[in-house]
């Protein structure tokens, strides 16, 4: 993986400013998205194998890997602190640092790539939903997320209508929980994110049918006339899940 750039380090010392103007205060995500040529997919998962095998033998920075396409997203929790993202440059440099071999892949296999992007987030716990005695599967394959644009000056109405999709999944114990991210960077803002994990498509099929069935279409149809009047567009995201290609230190 690349190091971090020079513009998450500067991005690092406007943390305190930037925690200003958001609306939550949980983890940050660092999020590094690698964009792959098609022809090269089959050497890009031999360097992703590569890295994490490298990167488990070291104690590397933790990375959870999702795949979208051509696409490959490194999402890493870099905590809260002011210095969150500089702490997380800082890391990577000094594991760089210490097995040259990172570099010496990264050489060999920078030709599958076309080019990079990097995201910030936030995570809202507090208008998330966790259902009642709910055990996360251990390996999930499978990722829905929604991207919602918001008109400027929406924020606030957004994050009321988020309350009553908590509400009416607690009152129904809709069985699979969904997580909320604010983007700091990387994406028109304002935006936030809406995040599931499953164990395969087929079973997030099963609960956006047990959704309809408990709420009710008239509900959801409601809602989705009040997300198009707060937002610019809509985005929604197929991903699966690379736990081959992820690193963790637990």
């Amino acid at each position: 993986m690349k190091k971090l750039t020079t513009l998450a380090f500067l991005l690092g010392l406007c943390i305190p400013a930037l925690r200003a103007q958001a609306p939550v205060h949980g983890d940050l995500y660092s999020v590094q998205i690698e964009y792959v040529t098609p022809e090269h997919q089959l050497e890009y998962n031999e360097w992703g194998k590569a890295f994490k095998k490298l990167a488990d033998d070291t104690h590397g920075v933790n990375f959870f890997v999702f795949q979208d396409n051509n696409s490959y997203s490194y999402v890493t929790n870099i905590g809260q602190k002011p210095t969150a993202l500089n702490d997380h440059k800082t890391a990577w440099d000094n594991w760089g640092k210490a097995n040259p071999a990172a570099e010496e892949l990264f050489k060999k296999y920078h030709h599958t790539q076309s080019h990079s992007s990097r995201e910030l987030w936030w995570i809202d716990l507090n208008h998330s939903y966790m259902p009642d005695k709910y055990s996360p599967a251990e390996n999930p394959a499978y990722l829905r997320r929604t991207i919602v644009y918001l008109k400027v000056g929406e924020e606030a109405a957004a994050t009321k209508l988020i309350e009553q999709y908590v509400a009416e999944y607690k009152k129904h114990q809709i069985s699979v929980p969904f997580t909320i991210y604010w983007n700091i960077f990387g994406h028109e803002t304002p935006c936030f994110g809406v995040t599931q994990f499953f164990q395969s498509r087929e079973e997030w099929v099963k609960v956006e049918k047990e959704i309809q069935e408990k709420i009710g279409k008239e509900q959801l149809m409601k809602w989705q006339g009040e997300w198009f009047k707060m937002s610019r567009k809509i985005e929604d995201y197929e991903n699966w899940i690379r736990n081959d290609l992820s690193h963790n230190n637990e």
